[in-house]
């Protein structure tokens, strides 16, 4: 006698199951950016704050600071340094 309700494996076959859910999902709240401090440490400025707003250190010095993610030497006395400080993902 052969039993419909048991899988390849001789199991019991599920019987609850309904099928795939068809659900499409759906943000209705944008996502908020968080606000960064203008400088941190004194007188070093964020790299966020340089990438939301730079014209008004444009012709200015001014210090950042933070750790080197990559370095790339070009020439003898020319380098590359991609800077970040931890206040947004993307470097300086």
């Amino acid at each position: 006698m052969i039993d419909t309700a048991t899988n390849e494996a001789g199991r019991a076959a599920y019987t609850g199951d309904k099928g795939e859910i068809n659900h499409t999902m759906v943000r209705d709240t944008p996502i908020e950016a968080k606000p960064v401090a203008e400088f941190s440490y004194g007188s070093r400025l964020r790299i966020a704050k340089l990438h939301s707003n730079y014209e008004p250190y444009v012709d200015h010095v001014i210090q950042v600071c933070g750790w080197a993610r990559t370095t790339r030497e070009q020439g003898k006395h020319f380098f590359f340094i991609e800077l970040n400080d931890g206040s947004c993902a993307s470097s300086l």
